[in-house]
Formats: structure tokens, C-alpha cells, sequence
């Protein structure tokens, strides 16, 4: 038994997991083990996760950085999704949006403009994204747009970032609309 250097309680060993002091959004996989903890239990490590180094990556300086690293290390032949940038909530007036909704805009990695509408969460207003607890388990949708100057190959990049976005808030249908 050892004690959470967060929250303070005593737990047992199977209990803790393993804390990157560098959030993993920048590089804290690839630190050294001096940056890595397991004094952290998972609970607070999932918090932390969640809340923390999520919205952290989700400020628009952060996630332009992440962005033109992205870009720097892009290698076509093992090609990566180029994180999308959270502008926050817009007014779009989205057909069939309820009240009880919010469009938030993105941008993605060649100028494509996505729209997703989701639950609003009236105690986690200000984050982007929504609660990262629920986000998975509500309905939502989301609108991919190309820019009007995509090659075909930035479609091919901005669509696998959009993918892997949504894909890891649970949105999984894929459905294209010609306009």
C-alpha cells in the first residue's frame, strides 16, 4: 500500500497507473522515465486526463502547436492524422439543432471547416468538447467540410483527421452529402 501523491489516499498497488509528468498530447510517451510517475492512483490519473491535459490541448495556442508540429513530422508514406484545432461554440444555426444543443466549429489541418453538434452541458459550458465523461455516450453529429482550394490528397489527410477525432468521441457514422 502507498499513498496518491494527489489525492492522498492509501491504495493498493494494482490501484495506481502510470502518470506522464509531460502530457502525452505533447510528447510525454517519448520523455524519460525521470518524467514518469506511478505514485499517481488511476482514478486521479483518468482526471487529470480528462480534464486537465484535454482542455489544456484543446487552447487554441496549444493545439496550433500541435498542429504545425504535426505537420513538420508528417510523413506520407506512414501517413498520421493532423490534429484538428477547437475554435469553441459558434452560431451556426445548424437545420434541426434543438435548444438544448451547442455547434461548436473546428478547424482542420488544410482549412476544411467542421461543425459538430452535441448535448449542451450546462456545468461544462466553457469546455471544449463537452463533459469527457459522457461525450462517448450521447448522440451527436458532425459536419466535415471541404475548403474550397483541397487537393486531393489534403482531402484524403483532412478526412482521416476528422476520423480520428470523432471516432474517439464514439462518432462513428459516416455518411457524405454532396451539396
Amino acid at each position: 500500500m502507498h499513498t496518491c501523491i494527489y489525492c492522498r489516499k492509501e491504495k493498493t498497488d494494482e490501484d495506481f497507473s502510470l502518470e506522464h509528468v509531460i502530457p502525452q498530447c505533447l510528447g510525454g510517451a517519448l520523455a524519460p522515465d525521470e518524467l514518469k510517475t506511478r505514485d499517481v492512483c488511476e482514478k486521479c490519473n483518468n482526471d487529470l486526463g480528462l480534464f486537465v491535459d484535454a482542455s489544456f490541448e484543446k487552447n487554441w495556442f496549444v493545439s496550433q502547436q500541435l498542429q504545425v508540429n504535426a505537420r513538420a513530422q508528417f510523413n506520407p508514406s506512414n501517413p498520421k492524422a493532423i490534429p484538428l484545432v477547437c475554435m469553441g461554440p459558434c452560431e451556426l444555426d445548424v437545420p434541426g439543432i434543438l435548444q438544448t444543443e451547442v455547434c461548436e466549429s473546428w478547424l482542420g489541418p488544410f482549412g476544411e471547416q467542421v461543425y459538430w453538434v452535441r448535448p449542451h452541458d450546462e456545468k461544462l459550458y466553457w469546455y471544449g468538447g463537452g463533459n469527457p465523461r459522457t461525450t462517448k455516450s450521447v448522440e451527436s453529429r458532425a459536419y466535415f467540410m471541404f475548403s474550397i482550394n483541397s487537393s486531393k490528397n489534403a482531402k484524403k489527410h483532412g478526412v482521416r483527421s476528422f476520423n480520428h477525432t470523432f471516432s474517439a468521441v464514439g462518432w462513428v457514422e459516416q455518411r457524405e452529402t454532396q451539396l
